[in-house]
């Protein structure tokens, strides 16, 4: 197990195929340091998105390996590996309960200071607030209520609300306009302390 991870991430050697015919991830070589920024650029199709599938095991690779800290990941229950990540995908899964329940997913113990704090720097806390409910707003089955860009925003709050050592984007603002993303960009540069 793992309690407290300082986040440096390296893929040694990784390749990967969904099936032997179809390899996705060939050699991949490549350390990131704690606290470093990496963006990840290709084609739809070029194995990003699979790449960061490797870190919380959600696969493993065909061979190689993905080391956190220095210590291979198989060596590291999942359970104990993932409480260390917080994940914000393009298609952020949302509950059919509350805005407030929704952002808080996975920590029960935050405080409303804590909750509302992760949407500003989301910037969701202006749209929640103009809700009929507010954060007691009920989002709908899979956030049905609410548009894509806002269950993003919502998404990217629950993970700054996590505030664990490793976090991954995956197309989390691909619905929400410039401004916005360069604003939530923005104040992901305090969190990696």
């Amino acid at each position: 197990d793992i309690s407290s991870a300082k986040g440096a991430i390296a893929f040694r050697s990784a390749n990967f195929g969904y099936t032997e015919s179809r390899i996705v991830l060939r050699d991949i070589n490549l350390s990131i340091a704690p606290n470093q920024i990496v963006g990840l650029v290709g084609g739809t199709g070029a194995g990003k998105s699979t790449l960061l599938s490797l870190v919380p095991r959600f696969y493993d690779p065909t061979t190689g390996s993905v080391m956190l800290d220095g210590r291979d990941v198989h060596e590291i229950t999942k359970k104990s590996l993932r409480a260390q990540i917080a994940i914000v995908l393009q298609d952020t899964l949302l509950f059919s309960t509350t805005v407030r329940e929704n952002i808080a997913y996975g920590r029960s113990d935050a405080t409303e200071e804590e909750i509302i704090e992760a949407a500003c720097r989301a910037q969701a806390d202006e749209f929640i607030r103009q809700m009929p409910e507010g954060y007691n707003n009920l989002v709908g089955e899979r956030g049905g209520h609410l548009s894509v860009g806002q269950r993003q925003r919502i998404g990217i709050a629950r993970a700054f609300l996590k505030d664990a050592p490793i976090l991954l984007l995956d197309e989390p603002t691909s619905a929400l306009d410039p401004s916005t993303e360069a604003a939530i960009m923005e104040t992901m540069k305090p969190s990696r302390n």
